[in-house]
């Protein structure tokens, strides 16, 4: 069994996509300062470091160098790492072993990584989707889709990237790939949710371990279809309180699948049409608050640190 402490403290891996200490989401700001203020929360009940990409792995929890967080910066550490728990920011699929643990566990991972896999495990929630990988299964999907509006997206995109939504034929003109892509029908989330907003929005639930920790509504900017903040939405805090009855039945639907997969930190992305919720998709690596996100910026960062004691515990 490999020592997985330091000073007496269990060694947590925050880890993400290879590259330097300062590359993304260090390079944003708010996101390297929402990070120190974790770290210096945490720093009492562990020893955190940084690891980048998955070259740096050897396998069982280890990994060849990384940053040590000394309380106040994070600096070069030379040596091998042994965690306890790893935080998987980077898409490592990882899935523990009996001294130390993963969040989140590849499985899980897995499913969140390909939209049309999260289409088909829950699909009763979903609006209709289509998945291709060439030419002309692309195609073939364009005649399956309803609707005079339909939605196209990289399957493994994220933050916006890539989405076009427009008519069949415009939709067609601006795919931008016919490997690893789907289309959807598109879901009109113009009236809002009753109670909360009456616009286009997305709806999203940060969930860890089966409990949601935080929740806001993100508005896309004028003209555009897409929330998504890396894309000019707005976002609105609200309480959890606030959340729809019909939003945690789906809540509890897919944490009712998600819970095998042990400790998890999920976030779940829906919209409203016709009074009635419909997910968008679920997010495995959702970023940590900004400081001007009060509601929630240490609620966030405290319910994290349990979780990932828990984990440890587990």
């Amino acid at each position: 069994m490999k020592n997985r402490t330091s000073d007496n403290k269990p060694n947590l891996v925050i880890a993400f996509e290879a590259g330097k200490l300062n590359d993304y989401p260090f390079n944003v700001p708010q996101y390297f300062s929402s990070y120190q203020d974790f770290c210096k929360l945490a720093q009492r009940y562990f020893s955190i470091f940084i690891v980048r990409g998955k070259k740096s792995y050897r396998g069982n929890g280890v990994f060849r160098t990384g940053y040590f967080f000394d309380g106040k910066k994070f600096v070069a550490y030379p040596h091998p790492i042994a965690a306890a728990i790893v935080y998987d920011k980077g898409n490592m699929d990882l899935n523990g072993g009996k001294d130390w643990s993963s969040i989140n566990r590849a499985g899980l991972a897995k499913i969140c990584r390909s939209k049309y896999r999260t289409y088909q495990v829950f699909k009763k929630d979903h609006k209709q989707t289509c998945f291709f990988d060439t030419r002309s299964e692309c195609a073939a999907c364009l005649r399956k889709i309803r609707g005079e509006q339909i939605v196209y997206k990289p399957n493994d995109g994220f933050e916006g990237r890539g989405v076009v939504v427009g008519s069949h034929q415009f939709v067609r003109k601006h795919i931008t790939s016919y490997k690893n892509g789907i289309v959807q029908e598109f879901m009109d989330t113009s009236a809002g949710i009753p109670g909360l907003v009456i616009s286009t929005h997305d709806l999203r639930v940060i969930i860890m371990n089966g409990k949601p920790v935080e929740s806001f509504f993100r508005i896309p900017p004028h003209g555009s279809l897409i929330a998504n903040v890396a894309r000019g939405g707005r976002v609105v805090e609200i309480k959890l309180s606030q959340i729809p009855k019909s939003v945690h039945t789906i809540l509890r639907r897919v944490d009712r699948v998600f819970r095998i997969f042990g400790p998890r930190i999920y976030a779940v992305d829906l919209g409203f049409e016709n009074g009635k919720p419909h997910l968008f998709e679920i997010n495995h690596m959702p970023g940590l608050p900004y400081a001007s996100e009060p509601r929630y910026y240490w609620a966030f960062h405290r319910a994290l640190l349990q979780t990932l004691r828990n984990a440890v515990q587990s």
